[in-house]
């Protein structure tokens, strides 16, 4: 393995313009207010391929994918925020939103389950006539 992974490597050159840290005071040279704060959130890239219609027609991309976050999203894209996207889908297309729609809600549903297992796990009977006691932290409660 070369002593050096990136040869030819120099020192950095100097900043291209404008992207100097801004003073104290958060006003640039040709700014009169500072900036304004970057949305947060979570930000998704898809290819173009992942949000067309014809994705949930039978054995489409979106029909076929799996529950997450990803077909949440493709979902919401093309149903818009009040469902008017689905006036524009073909009955194959809506088949296919619907079935998404239901791998969400299971989806959702397994979460919701699984974390009550856990829930459940961790609770310890000391007496089968007692109510019961809570185990402790980061155990499971089984004896």
């Amino acid at each position: 393995m070369p002593s050096d992974p990136i040869p030819g490597h120099g020192p950095d050159g100097e900043e291209p313009g404008g992207s100097a840290p801004l003073p104290a005071d958060g006003k640039g040279p040709d700014m009169e207010e500072p900036p304004e704060e970057a949305e947060q959130g979570l930000f998704v890239c898809l290819p173009a391929e992942e949000l067309t219609l014809a994705g949930f027609a039978q054995d489409g991309r979106a029909d076929t994918m799996a529950p997450g976050p990803l077909l949440a999203t493709v979902l919401d894209a093309i149903t818009g925020e009040d469902g008017t996207g689905l006036a524009v889908l073909s009955e194959d297309q809506l088949i296919g939103v619907v079935s998404a729609a239901r791998r969400l809600e299971s989806r959702a549903a397994w979460a919701q389950l699984a974390a009550l297992r856990e829930f459940a796990a961790r609770r310890i009977v000391s007496d089968p006539g007692a109510s019961g006691t809570t185990a402790e932290p980061g155990t499971d409660g089984r004896r």
